[in-house]
């Protein structure tokens, strides 16, 4: 696969997707406060309690760009109770199946490090669980009933064929680094005389390193480029001085051709990124849902509530 020009130009919905979750996680923590049974006392100061309702009411005046916490927080709720009853709504069908195929794909992603990084973000695996929900809820509301032609398809893929799904000739190279010229070229006198170069390299190289996918447009030290790209297929440099009084003996191991992927090998990237170009922001799918809806604000506090 081509690497970062493809990238850039088709996002994948992933992006979309977890930026959900920035959306909803505004103030996930607080929101979480009321969420489980916490004892009525939160501390006791020379034996005077401060209760749970001070510490809430406390909370609630403290403010993000004028804007009290508590407001924010009523906000975070109704939308993410919004994002859920759209899933019926619209029969998007994002069920406790797909929530869990996802949540075994970042775990599979993350390994060992998914409990720790769970912790640093001040989500549980059940709140995580639910973010991935409203993640996959949000990503079929924005992009339902969006369709994308074969034309547009191929439109795209000629349009940025060269750009984005051309793949540069690629060099591949190994090297032995020793500590001086001599010592370069009594390897080299070896070399002549049928040794193996892996062999040598293992044996006296203070660096296992090797050079590659390299390609002639990237940042690499002209010295080394102009071995690599000068070297036929198991030819050996001549001793290439680098930083510290070493030197390098590289030698050319492969070149891959150029080729430009194919529109069969990107169509469904394709597909899936124009798809994504004529959806709807997040927070403009969240704001129809506010707008659609009948919300009933009972506490007077937050009477004048919008999105």
């Amino acid at each position: 696969m081509a690497t970062m020009p493809y990238g850039e130009v088709l996002r994948r919905p992933s992006a979309k997707v977890f930026a959900a979750v920035a959306v909803l996680l505004l103030v996930g923590a607080f929101s979480l406060l009321h969420a489980d049974e916490r004892p009525a006392t939160v501390a006791r100061v020379n034996g005077v309690e401060i209760s749970r309702d001070m510490f809430y009411e406390t909370l609630e005046r403290f403010t993000v760009n004028g804007e009290s916490l508590g407001s924010i927080a009523l906000r975070q709720l109704i939308s993410e109770a919004l994002v859920v009853q759209a899933n019926d709504r619209y029969g998007l069908g994002v069920d406790d199946a797909a929530v869990e195929a996802e949540y075994e794909a970042a775990a599979r992603v993350y390994g060992d490090q998914l409990p720790t990084l769970l912790a640093q973000a001040g989500l549980t695996e059940e709140r995580f669980r639910e973010e991935i929900r409203l993640s996959l809820i949000l990503d079929r509301l924005v992009t339902r009933g969006i369709e994308v032609t074969e034309e547009e398809i191929a439109a795209f893929y000629e349009e940025h064929k060269d750009s984005a799904f051309h793949v540069p000739e690629s060099y591949y190279a190994s090297q032995i680094l020793v500590a001086s010229e001599q010592e370069a070229e009594e390897i080299l006198a070896l070399l002549a005389d049928g040794a193996d170069f892996a062999e040598l390299r293992a044996e006296r190289s203070l660096d296992k390193g090797a050079w590659g996918p390299v390609t002639k447009s990237d940042p690499i030290p002209q010295n080394i480029a102009d071995a690599i790209f000068s070297l036929q297929v198991g030819e050996v440099s001549e001793p290439i001085s680098v930083g510290g009084g070493g030197y390098y003996l590289i030698r050319l191991d492969k070149i891959v051709p150029e080729e430009y992927l194919s529109l069969d090998e990107v169509r469904d990237e394709i597909r899936e990124h124009l798809i994504y170009s004529k959806a709807p922001s997040i927070e403009e799918a969240v704001a129809q849902l506010w707008e659609e809806a009948d919300i009933q604000i009972e506490w007077p506090r937050y009477s004048d509530l919008a999105l």
